[in-house]
């Protein structure tokens, strides 16, 4: 059994094929699903209008760790699009309300996880404002993209001719790997330092 975070009970299972079988649960509503404390759809609102991030960076900010929470289905699909607050709030004022505890732990979470999307967007602006593009890492991307394709076409050869390549072959392989690797981690460098610029020049319109 697995711990609820909004009620702080070990009472959520893992898998549909593992009910609890201490309930009468055949639409698994104890089966555990993850929850994002505050919704997508608010953080998408929120910072949709911030010309210094874009939609993967809000998805990155979405999903933070301190922005999931385990609990039920049971919970998860009443509470929708609500954030915790107004989970709480709905079911008060349906007159089903939530236990002290639940409703202690549920606002602190949230508490908690606004301070970290908070902070991970703040981190997110100033890396796109102010960063360098990591390009070290883009050169190490594709890197290990030229090796991996490199020994598909390797093993593609042997399986055609059912010898293995000659080092002639081998060395034509690499540099046609290396060269298409080269020009697509050349774009995706120059595509980053352009939206990168861009994305200064819009935020410093608005200032």
């Amino acid at each position: 059994m697995l711990t609820n975070y909004y009620t702080g009970e070990k009472n959520i299972t893992a898998y549909r094929s593992n009910p609890d079988n201490r309930r009468n649960d055949p639409t698994n509503r104890y089966q555990g699903q993850p929850d994002h404390i505050v919704p997508l759809k608010q953080i998408h609102e929120r910072f949709k209008s911030n010309y210094a991030l874009d939609d993967s960076d809000i998805k990155m900010i979405s999903n933070i760790d301190d922005n999931l929470a385990l609990t039920s289905a049971k919970i998860n699909q009443m509470k929708k699009e609500m954030s915790n607050k107004e989970y709480v709030d709905f079911m008060d004022e349906h007159g089903n309300p939530v236990d002290e505890k639940t409703k202690e732990n549920m606002l602190n979470l949230q508490r908690d996880a606004e301070k970290s999307i908070d902070k991970a967007a703040n981190s997110a602006v100033a890396h796109n404002l102010l960063g360098k593009v990591n390009e070290n890492a883009i050169n190490q991307k594709y890197e290990n993209l030229m090796k991996a394709k490199v020994a598909k076409k390797k093993q593609q050869y042997e399986e055609k001719y059912g010898v293995k390549p000659s080092a002639e072959e081998i060395k034509k392989i690499e540099k046609a790997e290396r060269d298409s690797a080269n020009a697509k981690r050349d774009a995706e460098i120059a595509k980053s330092k352009k939206t990168k610029k861009l994305r200064g020049k819009k935020f410093a319109q608005r200032l």
